[in-house]
Order: structure tokens, then sequence, then C-alpha cells
């Protein structure tokens, strides 16, 4: 998890004075990890054009609602300039394929299972012209 850390181009916080409410990530993704998603997604896209991954997007529970998650999007999504970028995201989670919308993504493929856990998952992708 470390070197992921490392290899991250972009780690986003939110925090008031006493604690962080959330982290977002622009994550360079290694190339097996970035083909499997796209092809359990059966993408009709290439994996190749897409080298950052927008992740680890986690809000504190108690902040939620606040606009945080938003604003984690927006500044980890600045430092991918005009390069495009892919997201997953668990089928049940309605707030992150909102705010994923939100900031041009649009769904792509078919829902899929990471195999992580008994939930399937969506392929985001954000492509700016």
């Amino acid at each position: 998890m470390i070197d992921r850390i490392h290899r991250a181009r972009l780690l986003a916080f939110a925090e008031d004075e006493q604690q962080i409410l959330g982290v977002g990530a622009l994550k360079v993704p290694d190339v097996g990890y970035r083909s499997g998603v796209f092809r359990d997604a059966v993408a009709t896209v290439s994996p190749d054009s897409f080298g950052l991954e927008l992740g680890w997007l986690v809000v504190d529970s108690e902040s939620r609602g606040l606009g945080i998650g938003n604003e984690l999007v927006a500044a980890s999504l600045a430092g991918a300039q005009d390069e495009a970028v892919f997201a997953t995201t668990s089928t049940s989670n309605p707030a992150m394929r909102h705010l994923l919308v939100k900031h041009e993504f649009s769904k792509h493929g078919q829902r899929y299972s990471s195999g992580r856990d008994a939930d399937t998952r969506h392929l985001f992708i954000r492509v700016v012209a």
C-alpha cells in the first residue's frame, strides 16, 4: 500500500482544526490492474488511454452531506489537467456515482465483480476534450 501511495500523483485532504474529514487521490495505477478493470467491465475504450484513476475517496461518516466529497473530487481532478481519468465505484454507492457524473464522468461498460467482496462495481471514465 505504501508504494501505491507514493505513486499517487496527488493526495487531497479535507480537514477542520481538529481532524481529517476526508481524503481523495489521483492515482497512477499499474498497467495490470488498469487492464483488468477495463477487461472486467467489457470496456470499448483502451485502458492505455487512461493513465490516471480517481480513488481512495472517503469522507468521515459524520461529515457526509456537507460538500466535502465534491471538494475532494475537484481538488484531485485538478492534478489531471487535460488527461483522461477513470474511476470505479460500488453499485451500492449512489453518492459516489452522483459525484462522478457531476464531474463529467460517464458510466462505461458493464457491471462487474471486483472479486474483493460480494458487491459489484461500475467503471466510469472522464475524457477532457
